[in-house]
């Protein structure tokens, strides 16, 4: 099984990751609704922090779905993953906003384009 083979694209890793995704977006539309309507920026602050959680926690999760996986890519994958949640633990550390905020994003990122861990997605399968 390799990146680029439907048995990756159907892998249950993969499939968490798609998961944590879509995770990911809906707690930064919920952030993002919790300024527009009321300027709550506790309920957005607390929506990005959901956001960081959810990152802390990856590893923990995709780790036991990696086992049947060819060891050069459950090491790529839990790479990635590691790092995304060592930037959330520091975005915690921080209590930084902005920096909660603009995680898995490029200083270049334009709205509609995928985030990092959506093109990782990509990349996998």
């Amino acid at each position: 099984m390799t990146a680029t083979t439907p048995d990756a694209a159907s892998h249950p890793a993969l499939a968490l990751l798609r998961d944590v995704a879509a995770q990911i977006r809906a707690r930064e539309a919920a952030a993002q609704a919790a300024l527009d309507n009321n300027y709550d920026t506790a309920a957005h602050a607390a929506a990005l922090d959901e956001k960081c959680a959810v990152l802390i926690d990856l590893p923990d999760r995709i780790t036991p779905l990696l086992t049947d996986m060819p060891r050069h890519l459950a090491e790529m994958i839990q790479d990635q993953v590691r790092n995304m949640a060592l930037r959330a633990r520091q975005a915690r550390k921080v209590n930084s906003v902005f920096y909660k905020a603009s995680l898995l994003y490029p200083d270049d990122y334009a709205p509609g384009q995928p985030n990092e861990l959506e093109l990782f997605i990509e990349q996998l399968g």
